[in-house]
């Protein structure tokens, strides 16, 4: 789940986006509102503008951290990032009233989820935040780190503390074990708190600020769904179909 809002990185817009082919509609609506008049057709990332973005797109999950830490790799790709949105808002505004309305329902695109967008990456991606995510983006992205904290985005299926004896002395521990055994997946403030103090107990207590910081503009300035069900593609991944 860490991954480090690479993803912090995938923004806004890309929050709530469902598989469109799913959807039936008529043909006129689909030759007017989708193929290569979609907003996300036409804004998607082909050619040497979009540097860091394509190559983020084309890394194994090993390789993303030695592609963000790269100098000046973070600040470019807020700047990609912006032109994206830039143009997906374009696109989106110049688009006809019955296609936004489509939209709307296919994969939950509005106006409000674009400004919403603008909000994320100008938090983001304010100077004083790249410089804390780069002093931690190392440890952070470890792999060890992210598969401790991807476990706070999951249902533990394991939900025995009967092996901790109570004491006095073990209360604290038998505590925390009941709080991550039956945290519930859709708890946003759970998963956020989880994924912060996991990273702060591997890294230091920066790390775990700057994820929480980062984590908390991901799920509620974009509103992005945890409960299961409500499964969304994120726009890289639309971008790669």
């Amino acid at each position: 789940m860490l991954r480090l809002t690479l993803i912090i990185v995938l923004i806004a817009v890309a929050a709530s986006l469902k598989h469109v082919n799913k959807v039936r509609r008529s043909e006129d609506i689909w030759e007017k509102c989708y193929r290569d008049n979609h907003p996300f057709r036409k804004c998607r990332p082909k050619d040497c503008t979009f540097p860091v973005y394509i190559a983020l797109e084309r890394a194994r999950v090993e390789d993303m951290k030695r592609v963000l830490s790269a100098e000046d790799n973070l600040e470019q790709l807020c700047r990609e990032l912006e032109t994206l949105l830039g143009c997906l808002t374009t696109g989106f505004n110049e688009s006809p009233a019955d296609c936004k309305e489509q939209y709307k329902i296919d994969i939950s695109l509005t106006e409000e989820l674009l400004s919403n967008g603008v909000t994320f990456l100008r938090d983001v991606c304010d100077p004083e935040v790249i410089d804390r995510i780069r002093r931690n983006l190392d440890c952070v992205m470890e792999e060890s780190v992210m598969r401790a904290t991807s476990r706070c985005g999951r249902p533990n299926l394991d939900k025995n503390c009967s092996g901790i004896e109570y004491t006095d002395d073990n209360s604290a521990a038998i505590s925390a074990c009941y709080d991550e055994k039956y945290r519930r997946n859709c708890d946003v403030v759970g998963v956020i708190d989880c994924t912060s103090k996991k990273v702060a107990a591997s890294c230091n207590q920066d790390a775990g600020d700057i994820v929480e910081f980062l984590y908390d503009a991901f799920y509620n300035t974009l509103g992005y769904p945890m409960c299961p069900g409500r499964n969304m593609k994120t726009l890289l991944e639309y971008f790669k179909k």
